[in-house]
């Protein structure tokens, strides 16, 4: 039988879930360790493809930050005086 790749989605985010080595994870499902390594493996590929393919909206991040209050301790975050190049 085969399964889908929705179903090894959720069988690897059970395992991440579970604590469980892939040795002993993959022994409840009756499954080669290695297969469920590969799957980790395979859907983490291609998140980072999605991740490759869709760039950060850059408008929207201008505008978070213009909007964002100053962190504490001033503008420059960091408690102290403004610092001044000399």
């Amino acid at each position: 039988m085969r399964v889908r790749r929705e179903e090894w989605a959720k069988r690897v985010e059970r395992w991440k879930d579970s604590g469980l080595t892939a040795k002993e994870f993959a022994a409840e499902l009756g499954i080669k360790p290695r297969t469920l390594v590969f799957w980790k493996w395979q859907l983490g590929k291609d998140v980072r493809a999605e991740l490759k393919r869709s760039p950060p909206d850059r408008a929207s991040a201008a505008h978070r930050t213009q909007t964002e209050a100053p962190a504490a301790g001033g503008a420059h975050g960091c408690g102290d005086a403004p610092h001044v190049r000399a």
